[in-house]
């Protein structure tokens, strides 16, 4: 699975933009990494 495809399931699964999924997975991985 690739970031673009973990914004999407993300997207999907808590029913918001891909756009916001992809701003609170970036957050997600910059906390982590």
């Amino acid at each position: 699975m690739n970031k673009s495809e973990l914004v999407s399931v993300i997207a999907e699964k808590m029913g918001v933009s891909k756009k916001e999924a992809e701003i609170a997975t970036n957050a997600f991985i910059s906390t982590v990494s």
